[in-house]
């Protein structure tokens, strides 16, 4: 069984969520959609770029939650890493890490940030919960 293994669906899933926040990043200043679902958005774009390489059909066994559903567990396993991993680089700018590594690079200081923001967690948990609406009803 293959670990990895191209998933065309989420690369067209990520390069329209890509797309998405590039837009906003350029086009809209509204602080709402900015600031906020550009952050909520992060969590599924992370998602899907992850989803186009690893295999989750037949990775682990299906567990059941009830005698109708069965779910795979990799998929959850892969949500939650990507929300460590937005958690981490929120609380990595709490601490300054642009500063303390003296990371001159734009695009590094752009993807990184440099300021944390409490409402940013409460987005990208939001993400998450979008994420597992679409695992949980096979979006």
């Amino acid at each position: 069984m293959k670990i990895f293994k191209f998933n065309s669906k989420h690369l067209l899933i990520f390069l329209l969520l890509f797309q998405i926040e590039v837009c906003i990043a350029l086009y809209i200043q509204q602080e709402f959609i900015r600031g906020f679902l550009g952050d909520v958005l992060v969590i599924p774009l992370l998602y899907s770029f992850f989803k186009m390489f690893i295999n989750t059909k037949n990775n682990e066994p299906e567990v059941s939650l009830e005698p109708s559903e069965k779910y795979n567990k990799t998929n959850y396993k892969i949500a939650a890493i990507v929300l460590l991993i937005a958690f981490l680089v929120e609380f990595l700018q709490l601490i300054k890490i642009i500063d303390l590594l003296e990371i001159q690079n734009k695009i590094a200081r752009i993807i990184i940030g440099s300021t944390f923001d409490i409402l940013d967690l409460i987005a990208y948990l939001i993400g998450y919960i979008i994420i597992l609406i679409a695992i949980r009803f096979k979006l």
